[in-house]
């Protein structure tokens, strides 16, 4: 009866210390699955563990002057905590309390106009990339049908921006899309949920495939890339990414903060592409519109009011601030 007991306690003993193990091993993708999991809005304000720091500081200071009476009377009907303009040379800010144009904001879904403004980098310094197939750099798609997909198409599955979270069950370590939220393996985890008919799971995974894709041509990490081909020369502060592990990948699909004034950049970098059509990346909470030689970002609380993008074409609009005011919703 005692060894039976020995062997009772000895086998509890064992299979208890597998277990802490094992949630110590996997303890980083824990806090991040509870912080996607209690977020409101489904979105974290921000997610623990390791991060990376992508250096700017080859961005022109903006020097913004008070919001001109559109911006002032569209953020006053919304619930705007900040709503940033460049326009025809001019720089126009409104600003709730507690906010500034320096404050860093955790982009979301608007993360896919960074991976959009760093293609264009890359084609214009090597002529037809868009248009060559990704699995000349995805190893696991060269036998597999989606290899055949250009980089231009799978930029246009994260056209628009992600305004649903990677991971509709986020405690679940066994879900891919979960592991795509909170790690480990970013990489790994968007060739799994990448799916040809669902879109949620397809936008998520296609903005992390991009970032793989970009880091295999450059032979590097995608935060080296990131960095020397676009945030040191476009923006004017740090920016912060999430990895999935220490040293690990970092999240390209979400997650990236940066200050306000520098996710307007991206919009003026992007806004030459773009001509005079006004294109606009949303998020729940975000939206960064370009086009028509500016850039407009606007932070706030819940969906993306509509009818935003108009304010970079305010003086081709019929009634002025007022006429604005009543379209944006």
């Amino acid at each position: 009866m005692q060894r039976v007991l020995v062997i009772v306690v000895v086998f509890l003993l064992v299979t208890a210390s597998l277990g802490v193990g094992a949630l110590a091993a996997h303890w980083p993708f824990w806090r991040r699955a509870w912080a996607w999991h209690t977020a409101e809005g489904g979105w974290p304000q921000e997610l623990p563990g390791p991060q990376a720091i992508v250096r700017g500081g080859g961005g022109s200071p903006l020097d913004f002057e008070a919001a001109g009476e559109d911006l002032a009377m569209v953020a006053l009907k919304t619930d705007t905590q900040l709503l940033l303009r460049v326009r025809d040379g001019r720089a126009d800010a409104w600003l709730a309390p507690g906010f500034e144009a320096t404050t860093p904001i955790d982009g979301r879904g608007l993360a896919v106009a960074l991976i959009e403004a760093l293609f264009m980098r890359l084609e214009a310094a090597q002529s037809g990339l868009l248009d060559r197939p990704v699995g000349a750099w995805l190893a696991p798609w060269r036998q597999d049908a989606r290899g055949a997909m250009s980089v231009r198409e799978l930029l246009g599955q994260v056209a628009g921006g992600i305004d649903s979270p990677p991971a509709p069950a986020p405690l679940n370590p066994f879900s891919p899309r979960a592991r795509l939220a909170s790690g480990p393996g970013y990489g790994r985890a968007a060739l799994l949920v990448h799916s040809p008919t669902d879109r949620d799971d397809r936008r998520a995974a296609a903005a992390q495939l991009l970032a793989m894709v970009a880091a295999s041509m450059e032979g590097t990490r995608f935060t080296t890339v990131l960095e020397e081909w676009l945030w040191s020369e476009a923006s004017a502060g740090d920016a912060w990414l999430t990895l999935d592990r220490r040293n690990g990948d970092a999240a390209a699909h979400c997650c990236i903060r940066a200050a306000a004034a520098d996710w307007l950049r991206i919009g003026l970098a992007l806004a030459g592409a773009a001509g005079n059509e006004v294109r606009v990346v949303r998020t729940r909470g975000r939206l960064l519109a370009f086009g028509a030689g500016g850039s407009l970002l606007w932070v706030g609380t819940g969906p993306a009011p509509s009818g935003l993008e108009m304010l970079l074409r305010a003086n081709g609009v019929p009634g002025g601030g007022a006429a604005l005011a009543a379209a944006v919703h």
